[in-house]
């Protein structure tokens, strides 16, 4: 999994408040898009009888968190960006909470979610501790 990647890319600077650069939002959204794939990866080995029902969703959720972000950082006012960051972290947590229900009924193992969970949570403490302004964003 990209857990250790996602940690060591990220914890660079993940200071409470500190200002993020243009690269560090890229940064983002591109470790946002390792999960999505990490998540993807596992979603393969599903059993075929789920795979449109708890596949399907779990990846539309997975896949949704990076275009949360680039529509974000594209935002106009912060309203409109606290809401696409507050989209973020909800698709983060539900994709977290499927695959701890994949987990549960053995479709994945305890360190494949472990590692999907900490990765999820590396993600959203980074989003949280940082004070994005929208002059980083122009």
């Amino acid at each position: 999994m990209g857990r250790n990647r996602i940690q060591k890319y990220l914890q660079a600077d993940t200071s409470p408040l500190s200002t993020p650069s243009e690269m560090d939002m890229m940064d983002l959204w591109k470790q946002a898009v390792v999960y999505s794939n990490d998540v993807c990866q596992v979603l393969e080995r599903f059993p075929e009888q789920v795979r449109y029902e708890l596949d399907t969703k779990i990846k539309s959720m997975a896949l949704s968190i990076s275009n949360h972000l680039a529509r974000g950082f594209q935002a106009k006012s912060k309203d409109e960006f606290d809401r696409f960051m507050g989209n973020c972290i909800e698709a983060i947590q539900a994709t977290v909470a499927k695959l701890m229900v994949a987990k549960s009924w053995n479709y994945i193992d305890r360190e494949t979610a472990l590692d999907l969970f900490h990765e999820g949570k590396t993600l959203v403490k980074y989003i949280n501790n940082r004070e994005w302004t929208i002059e980083d964003r122009k």
